[in-house]
């Protein structure tokens, strides 16, 4: 198989190992297993506050912070519209 290619048996895989999930923190799945999300957190939050440091003027909202999520909720129920009929 061509790797890159995408195809529906590539698919778990692609999910666990390479998609990087906005739920997890922008980490794969395999990187938060085994614990190595807090070290891609800490890089993060280094490369962020150097950033920070030398160009304080682009950020006006403030630095975020990367941490590990407790509590994750993949696909959570929405809240129903009090205005619906």
């Amino acid at each position: 198989m061509a790797q890159g290619k995408w195809t529906p048996q590539r698919a778990p895989s692609f999910m666990a190992t390479e998609h990087r999930h906005s739920a997890i923190g922008y980490v794969t799945p395999a990187q938060r297993g085994p614990g190595e999300d807090l070290e891609i957190y800490e890089r993060r939050n280094r490369a962020m506050a150097t950033a920070h440091s030398e160009h304080p003027e682009r950020w006006v909202n403030g630095v975020r912070h990367w941490k590990r999520k407790d509590v994750i909720v993949l696909n959570p129920k929405k809240e129903q519209s009090s205005s619906a009929v």
